[in-house]
């Protein structure tokens, strides 16, 4: 067997890794809109690779048909260079993707050095198609065909539903007698990009601290003030407010003991350096107020109503919004105030959890969850944002609040009234025992609920605009075909998991 085919079916082995693992688990390019043109770079390159296995699988190619394939194979090139150019101007890579990205350059460089005389050669003769058979390479040749023009026909579907991202219009902003300057950290996430736009309109100065300064002016354009760390901030800046919603999605990526890391790191590491340089700066914020998420009560509680003072929970979840708590509450005594708001299920158009279940179910794929007796403490994103601006307005507003809406449901009425908000059936079930199969550890996230209560909110007047589910739903259904769908992510435990 020639050393190019054991080359090239390496390269249809590394090729479905990256697709599967990098594009489709955890960038989740189908459904991201920032990811259109990346999508269809795939899909070119994907529907380039089904004839081009074929073609090495059954046949040998003289004459026309081997310049035909010396010219897919210099487009294909071109492709993979434009994608690489485009995978590094649109999202952040991690260590593993560029290590494979590598590893597919080489490889596809030493299979076109060692094919490319031989087809150089072929190019001179008669035209024609030769059948050729390679035993058991020709059928996993054939198999990597199927794939790859699977792959590509998916992702060139997925490129033509997704709008092209453009810069958001400018926002309107109301005249303010008394604007604020506020500090918010995971500011281009689903909740973050909702708030920021909402302090802009509402004349407040916003800085915003993001990793990607480039997305956040796609999103906040000159209206708000953009730096890629806390550092590069002006020191003699005066901040009257911070907004920490910082923190990775827990949801997407196995719990591995390195990702624990990275989500611990996300969440824990950013407060604390967060609130040093509160503690550093010379002129203090008035008030901290800093995101965790309902999954601090832990794994299934019953149906137990949880407060404000019930106890923590014990399991990953419940640790790691402790050790976030803790970390936000390193800064009483350095700022007058502390809030903590634990989020839970974030219902809105844009983003979150909903966005995906929504897809499901309009096409006829929803379905309860596991048992569908957990429960779901959710919380409409309107509501959110107003509990998050009078925490940052109300000085009564401190320690931890559940922001939750007054009336939790359990799975099965929450995907009975998302079926009727869609006009769809919703028949199928997700048993138990194949999430715990599939996702470890982090199936708790769909398995287990908390029957959050938002007694504090009650207590402090806040007036809820959506306090049932039906109504929620209805309104983010009505609205949503009017607004294009931006990729955010959700902050919160429980937030980022369903």
């Amino acid at each position: 067997m020639p050393v190019a085919y054991w080359l090239l079916a390496a390269q249809g082995l590394l090729g479905g890794i990256d697709n599967i693992w990098n594009h489709e688990w955890r960038a989740k390019l189908p459904s991201s809109p920032s990811a259109r043109r990346e999508l269809q770079l795939h899909a070119a390159r994907g529907l380039i690779y089904g004839p081009v296995f074929l073609a090495f699988a059954w046949a040998e190619l003289r004459g026309l048909f081997a310049v035909a394939l010396l010219t897919i194979l210099a487009i294909e090139l071109v492709i993979t260079l434009a994608d690489f150019v485009e995978e590094d101007r649109s999202r952040a890579l991690s260590p593993q993707e560029r290590i494979l990205h590598g590893l597919l350059t080489l490889n596809y460089g030493a299979f076109l050095a060692l094919i490319l005389p031989d087809l150089l050669t072929h190019a001179t003769t008669e035209s024609a198609i030769i059948p050729a058979d390679h035993g058991w390479m020709s059928w996993l040749l054939t198999l990597y065909a199927v794939g790859s023009s699977g792959f590509g026909l998916r992702e060139a579907i997925a490129a033509h539903g997704l709008r092209p991202v453009v810069q958001r219009p400018a926002i309107q902003v109301r005249p303010n007698l008394q604007p604020q300057s506020i500090l918010v950290t995971g500011g281009t996430g689903f909740i973050g990009t909702a708030l920021v736009r909402r302090l802009i309109a509402r004349g407040d100065k916003v800085y915003v601290i993001a990793r990607s300064p480039a997305k956040a002016v796609r999103l906040f354009g000159n209206q708000a003030l953009i730096a890629p760390s806390l550092q590069a901030l002006p020191e003699t800046v005066k901040i009257d407010a911070v907004v920490n919603l910082a923190g990775a999605p827990v949801f997407g990526r196995p719990w591995t003991d390195a990702r624990k890391v990275a989500l611990v790191r996300s969440r824990v590491d950013t407060t604390r350096a967060l609130v040093d340089w509160i503690a550093d700066h010379a002129v203090k914020p008035r008030v901290l107020v800093s995101a965790s998420a309902i999954g601090w009560y832990g794994a299934d509680r019953g149906d137990q109503p949880l407060t404000e003072n019930a106890r923590s929970g014990s399991d990953f979840p419940a640790m790691l919004c402790g050790a976030w708590e803790k970390g936000a509450e390193r800064a009483k005594g350095i700022v007058p105030r502390v809030c903590r708001l634990r989020i839970g299920l974030v219902l809105g158009r844009d983003g979150g959890m909903l966005r995906p279940m929504m897809r499901a179910f309009r096409l006829g794929l929803g379905g309860r969850v596991g048992n569908g007796r957990q429960w779901m403490s959710w919380i409409h994103l309107e509501d959110l944002l107003a509990l998050i601006i009078r925490a940052i307005d109300d000085p009564t507003f401190q320690g931890a609040i559940n922001a939750v809406a007054p009336h939790p449901v359990t799975n099965a009425a929450f995907t009975r009234a998302l079926a009727a908000s869609v006009h769809r059936p919703a028949i199928l079930h997700a048993p138990a025992f194949v999430l715990r199969l599939m996702l470890g550890e982090m199936a708790t996230l769909l398995l287990d609920g908390q029957r959050a209560l938002p007694e504090r909110a009650d207590q402090l007047g806040f007036q809820f605009r959506y306090r049932r589910l039906p109504a929620a739903l209805a309104e983010i259904v009505a609205r949503k075909s009017d607004k294009g769908a931006q990729h955010d992510h959700p902050v919160g435990l429980r937030t980022a998991a369903r």
